[in-house]
Order: structure tokens, then C-alpha cells, then sequence
């Protein structure tokens, strides 16, 4: 994700306001040099990396993430570029992880950048809060932690209940919702602790994606779908409900559409944009869309017909990073506004 800081050149860019990252002249080193270089300068990771992550500020600028691979894919290293709306680089800096659109910053995995680019450190609360409206989600399920932007806050949010889960997320509203494996359920938790949502029918074989709850909107999407050997799925339908309901309400199964018509990688990428729509992608097939208020499907189109774009969500779109290797450089991010109906390749 993001940060922001001046840099300015005639040729080539001087780090303002982040200033311990300077570009350096001369040619650039290959990937697995700079993974390998714990020196390696910030402009040096961009230079030779590839974007992994990207997001929006409210002022247009965009802070992207880069990232470099060793040869055996052992080493890794990380290093982000705020870009400012005109597209000319505005800061950088060393290391980083996911990246999330704050509207007037950003957070970049370790600590937050604003569109001054400047890098700060958010507080940490000593002890778990409750989730409310605005809160966002930092980490998977083996640390659960959330950020509260307008006060600055890393968090632990209401502990868990016991037993093996399968992923965590948090809606729009501030309400978390768990996903156990044994049983399966879904489990919401708002002001007055942990429900059990009314169980998914599941006919035999079926089972609930992994990792799978995805709040969209006002809605939430679990797929169900059915082990078709190894490391592969076959996607029989959407558990679809309001994340507002009782907990007692039922869930709607909508068609898979499309994703019914073959196997799906075991972990694919679920995730919503924007308030309506949520997405379905992995490395091996198209990618697809679906309307959370209409059940509808369509296609979703990617920049080139190649294979492998891994796809993310926005606060001002989606952007997607073209497949990559330990000793590939020099890709560009791309960014579509209208659902990928267009493209926009993104500086690097």
C-alpha cells in the first residue's frame, strides 16, 4: 500500500521528503541482485521489482508497492513509490507489506504514509476493541489485527471464539465475521458477542470455501463448492445474505454461473469492489464478477489475454499486476475505473 514524499530530477528523481532513499545512476541490477543486497536502496527495489500492490488517495495520487525475488525465492524484498496525480514519482521507501487506501493516506503494512509522503507510526491499543463502522481490516487470520484510520490505531479486535477457523473479516458496519471449520459455520459478532448465522444448506460433498467470507456492501458471499482432487474446486453456488439480517435469517444460494463450468484453484482470490460487486479470480482462469443485488454474472476483463494477473481492490478501483518471476523487472501496474472495461498501464 502507500506513502507519499517529494522527489524531483532532470533525468532521474531525488527523494524529498523521505530522504534517506536516494536513485542512483548507472545501470539497474537484476532482481536477484537486489534481493540479495540487504543494502539495496528503495529506488534500487523499485527499479528492478514488480508491483504487487497498489491504492488510491482522495487527491489521486497512488502509492504502489514493489517487490524483488532471489533466485532460489528465499529472499524477498519490498519498497513502495507514491506517485502523485500526474503520475511523477513524489516519494519512497524501504520495506512494506499490503497496501490500503486511507482517502488521505495510506497504510503500507508496517506504518502509514501520507500524500505528503511522510511516514509515521500509528498508535497501538493495549487492549482488544470493538469493532465500529470504518474500521479496516490489516491481517489474516493468524494475527487478527484492524485498524481504526481516523484515530491512528492498530487493534486487536473481539477475540475469537475456540476451535479451528477458517478465516475473519469485518463489514462495512464494524460487525466481524468467523469462519470455523468444525462444524462448519459462520459465526457475526456485533454489540453483544458471538451468534451462530443460520447454517448454509449442504448437500453431500459440499463444503464451505476456505477462507471464503467476504463482506461486500451490505452482503456477505461464501462460496460452496466441492474438493475435486488436490489442490482444486469445483464452485456449486454463492451463499449470499444481507450482513444486517438476524442472525436466524437465511442465506440465498445464486447459481455459480460461470465458475460452475470447471475447477478452481483450492485458494482462489475473493474479495469485494466497491459496494456491489464481489470478485472471483486465480492465477489460471478469467476472472469473473458478481453482482451482489441482481445474482448477475459477467466476465471480467483483464488487461492483455495473458495468464496469471493477480488482482486487487482500490478505494478509486481496481488494479491488476501482470505475472512475474525472481528475475523479472521493470512491470507496470495497471488500473481500470469502470470494472475493466478500460485499462490504464500506471508509471513504474
Amino acid at each position: 500500500m502507500r506513502t507519499l514524499a517529494g522527489l524531483l530530477l532532470a533525468l532521474g528523481l531525488v527523494v524529498v521528503a523521505c530522504g534517506d532513499d536516494d536513485l542512483e545512476d548507472g545501470a539497474t541490477p537484476s532482481p536477484a541482485d537486489v534481493a540479495g543486497d540487504e543494502h539495496a536502496s528503495a529506488a534500487e527495489v523499485v527499479a528492478a521489482g514488480h508491483p504487487v500492490d497498489a491504492d488510491g488517495a482522495d487527491d489521486g495520487s497512488r502509492l504502489v508497492l514493489y517487490q524483488v525475488v532471489g533466485e532460489t525465492g528465499d529472499v524477498v524484498q519490498t519498497a513502495w513509490r507514491l506517485y502523485g496525480a500526474d503520475g511523477d514519482p513524489v516519494a519512497e521507501g524501504k520495506g512494506g507489506g499490503a497496501v490500503l487506501g486511507l482517502g488521505d493516506g495510506f497504510w503500507v503494512g508496517d506504518g502509514l504514509v501520507g500524500v505528503d509522503g511522510r511516514k509515521r507510526q500509528p498508535s497501538t491499543a493495549s487492549e482488544p476493541l470493538a469493532p465500529g463502522p470504518g474500521d479496516l481490516v490489516l491481517s489474516d487470520f493468524e494475527e487478527i489485527r484492524a485498524l481504526r484510520p481516523d484515530a491512528e490505531t492498530v487493534f486487536a479486535p473481539r477475540p475469537v471464539p475456540r476451535g479451528f477457523g477458517q478465516g475473519w473479516a469485518l463489514d462495512a458496519d464494524g460487525r466481524q465475521w468467523y469462519q470455523r471449520v468444525e462444524p462448519e459455520e459462520v459465526l457475526t459478532s456485533g454489540g453483544s458477542g458471538w451468534e451462530r448465522v443460520r447454517a448454509i444448506p449442504l448437500r453431500p460433498g459440499q463444503h464451505l470455501l476456505g477462507f471464503g467470507i467476504t463482506p461486500v456492501g451490505e452482503h456477505v458471499v461464501l462460496p460452496v463448492v466441492r474438493p475435486d482432487g488436490g489442490e482444486q474446486v469445483a464452485v456449486d453456488a454463492l451463499a449470499v445474505r444481507r450482513a444486517d439480517a438476524p442472525a436466524g435469517a437465511d442465506w440465498t444460494l445464486s447459481p455459480a454461473g460461470p465458475l460452475a463450468s470447471g475447477v478452481r484453484d483450492l485458494f482462489p482470490h475473493t474479495f469485494a469492489l466497491g459496494e456491489r460487486h464481489y470478485v472471483f479470480s486465480d492465477l489460471r482462469r478469467p476472472p469473473y464478477l458478481f453482482e451482489v443485488r441482481s445474482g448477475r454474472w459477467s466476465r471480467l476483463p483483464l488487461p492483455t489475454e495473458e495468464q496469471g494477473w493477480t488482482l486487487e481492490p482500490g478505494l478509486d478501483g481496481l488494479y491488476a499486476f501482470p505475472p512475474s518471476g525472481a528475475g523479472k523487472s521493470g512491470t507496470s501496474a495497471w488500473f481500470s475505473e469502470n470494472l475493466g472495461a478500460t485499462w490504464q498501464q500506471l508509471p513504474h
